[in-house]
């Protein structure tokens, strides 16, 4: 396979930009001469980038750079190992503002004692909006008080696109 008519990045100071880069299986065979004819036994499938460039070591189609920024400044409950580590590590950040408590990084099927409701966020976190995000950003953790900004009723807990479009305070 080659992919032509886009930068390819090597990250090797001898040669830090190739304009077509060949694949032989699942090995980078190396850069080739874009001059070359749809005719040449290099290879016979050609990928056109369109401008768009190849860089290595990448291999998620995505990135949420975004969230990720924005989640720097989030609760991290990326260590809890129950949801009572998680509640009490939401309950003491609740305690210390106001506003919609954002935070992300919990993982239900690492926590032996239950999955998380509204209801348990209510226990610390009173009438304080709290939005926590899972580890994969798939699932929303609510309160009944962000619900209740939202104008919604549930269970506490919403999932992919309901995710995204939730309206969080």
């Amino acid at each position: 396979m080659i992919l032509h008519n886009g930068p390819v990045y090597t990250m090797d100071p001898r040669l830090p930009q190739v304009r077509a880069l060949s694949i032989a299986g699942d090995t980078i065979a190396g850069g080739v001469d874009v001059r070359e004819g749809a005719a040449d036994t290099v290879g016979h499938e050609r990928i056109d980038l369109e401008g768009r460039c190849v860089l290595p070591g990448f291999c998620d189609s995505h990135v949420h750079f975004l969230d990720w920024a924005l989640g720097r400044t989030e609760l991290d409950l990326g260590g809890a190992g129950s949801m009572a580590e998680a509640l009490r590590a939401v309950g003491e950040a609740a305690a210390m503002g106001d506003g919609c408590l954002r935070g992300h990084g919990w993982l239900e099927e690492a926590w032996p004692d239950g999955p998380p409701t509204a209801e348990a966020l209510d226990g610390v976190t009173g009438e304080r909006p709290v939005a926590l995000w899972a580890h994969d950003h798939h699932t929303l953790w609510v309160n009944s008080a962000a619900l209740r900004a939202a104008e919604q009723a549930g269970t506490g807990i919403v999932r992919e696109r309901d995710a995204w479009d939730f309206p969080l305070p």
